[in-house]
């Protein structure tokens, strides 16, 4: 006798091993998601600090990062004055904070400033839980690019939680995965 095709019976049992497959998978595909989604978060914090310190150096006056947990926002800001090499000014820390911010152009977003929220849907839900520089959720980067102070950003998704840490001797940042103790 030729065969042509499969009965209704083997199809069913196809398709309930494949949704059985699907349901053993999906733990794995969620927790695939939430590590996407905290590294994004992360990867927006260490890219402002980071452009922060090149415009800071590039432009030869100082950049900060404010970092708010309450409103899940990212914000860079130039200080509005002249190169302060060449205005005579001393770049001192009472200087530094005593003079006005601007918010700086987001480098991809041209026209609008260089705030980042990431409340938005497209990190689904990641949370600054704290952002410490110092006694504040501020740090500044002078004119060689060195930051005001060490600092730690503390980004959570569910359980899972990424520290984001600058360094105030070299200005480096770095992401790790946050470990429990």
């Amino acid at each position: 006798m030729n065969r042509r095709g499969f009965t209704f019976l083997e199809l069913t049992i196809l398709v309930m091993i494949l949704g059985i497959l699907c349901l053993l998978a999906l733990p794995s595909l969620d927790s695939a998601l939430v590590d996407a989604r905290l590294s994004a978060g992360a990867s927006e914090v260490k890219t402002a600090l980071d452009y922060a310190r090149n415009v800071a150096c590039f432009s030869a006056g100082p950049t900060r990062v404010m970092i708010n947990p309450a409103l899940g926002l990212i914000r860079v800001e130039q200080m509005k004055t002249q190169n302060l090499a060449l205005s005579g000014q001393e770049a001192t820390k009472g200087f530094v904070e005593n003079r006005p911010f601007q918010a700086l152009e987001h480098p991809i977003r041209s026209g609008s400033d260089y705030d980042v929220c990431l409340t938005d849907s497209r990190y689904g839900g990641v949370r600054i839980t704290s952002a410490l520089f110092g006694s504040g959720n501020v740090v500044t980067f002078d004119t060689f690019g060195l930051p005001s102070t060490t600092g730690l950003v503390v980004l959570a998704l569910g359980k899972r939680k990424m520290d984001v840490t600058l360094d105030s001797v070299t200005g480096n940042v770095v992401c790790l995965n946050h470990t429990q103790p």
